[in-house]
């Protein structure tokens, strides 16, 4: 799964807000950040780590600041666009692991052969090289098909 940076199309603001600047500047970059690529490359302009991939997207969403999100999530946002991306050094495979006698069960096996269906259909847009114009089309398909 590929990663890019993400910003609203329209921020609110080209700085951070004062008070979130000079709010006791201690950067998220230590030794034990969970950012080792973004701190070596970008550590005097991260002012927050989230916990939650979710945080960043609302973040990004209401305008405040670039974020870091799996291409396929960024892409379908209407009103985010990526500013670089794919992250190579972020890529990573994701796994789904169930229990043995779990994923024998006709519910369970039901909603693994649609992932994989998904996946594997959808493949280029997981990888984040969708074309920028195909992006917003892309998206809106694959949410039709997982609802029906």
């Amino acid at each position: 799964m590929s990663k890019g940076f993400f910003a609203a199309r329209h921020p609110m603001t080209a700085e951070p807000s004062p008070s979130l600047r000079e709010h006791d500047r201690q950067s998220p970059c230590s030794d034990e950040t969970r950012l080792p690529f973004l701190c070596a490359r970008f550590s005097d302009e991260i002012l927050v780590e989230v916990s939650a991939p979710r945080n960043a997207l609302d973040l990004a969403r209401s305008g405040h600041g670039r974020v870091v999100l799996p291409c396929f999530i960024g892409d379908c946002e209407t009103g985010l666009e990526r500013i670089a991306g794919p992250i190579e050094e972020l890529e990573g495979e994701v796994w789904l692991v169930l229990n043995d006698g779990e994923r024998r069960r006709a519910s369970a096996r039901g909603v693994i052969d649609r992932l994989v269906t998904l996946l594997a259909k959808d493949r280029q847009r997981f990888l984040g090289s969708i074309e920028p114009e195909q992006r917003a089309e892309r998206a809106k398909i694959a949410i039709l098909e997982c609802e029906i």
